[in-house]
């Protein structure tokens, strides 16, 4: 799957990210909603990430699978995050590298938001929700080694 398609929303995924920040002002605001749903509704796929590793197997991807399935890798997160914050207006980057996952480095995949409010960018990684703080945070680049922008929306 391409960084295009697996961006792309549907409309229960723009209910979604209308209803979680329609009350919402600051950018930061409707960012952090959008990583807080993801990081405590979609789950990892360790089966998934495998047959991708491991058997280099080509899976369904992307936001709308990963929003009806309720769960995916890395990819799958960032895709979503991307999916939603273009349905609301937020610009959106896809960001690739590697990322420390307590043992190691792996290959991964998190976001960048931009807050036009504040005139900058962030780092967002919704994978990495349930291991500790992973919005904006001023240590994010001390366990992420970004290589490039995969997508820009």
């Amino acid at each position: 799957i391409t960084v295009d398609e697996g961006v792309k929303s549907n409309d229960n995924i723009k209910k979604t990210s209308k209803d979680l920040t329609k009350n919402l002002k600051s950018d930061r605001e409707k960012a952090y909603a959008l990583y807080k749903w993801i990081g405590t509704n979609i789950i990892y796929d360790d089966n998934k990430a495998k047959e991708v590793m491991e058997l280099n197997n080509i899976c369904k991807s992307g936001a709308i699978t990963t929003f009806n399935e309720k769960k995916g890798i890395c990819f799958d997160f960032a895709c979503l995050f991307t999916a939603m914050a273009k349905d609301i207006g937020l610009k959106s980057r896809i960001i690739v590298g590697d990322a420390f996952n307590g043992s190691e480095y792996i290959s991964h995949a998190w976001n960048q938001a931009y807050l036009e409010d504040e005139e900058k960018w962030i780092n967002i990684d919704s994978t990495f929700y349930n291991a500790g703080e992973y919005f904006d945070n001023y240590n994010f680049n001390e366990d992420h080694i970004s290589e490039k922008i995969a997508g820009e929306y």
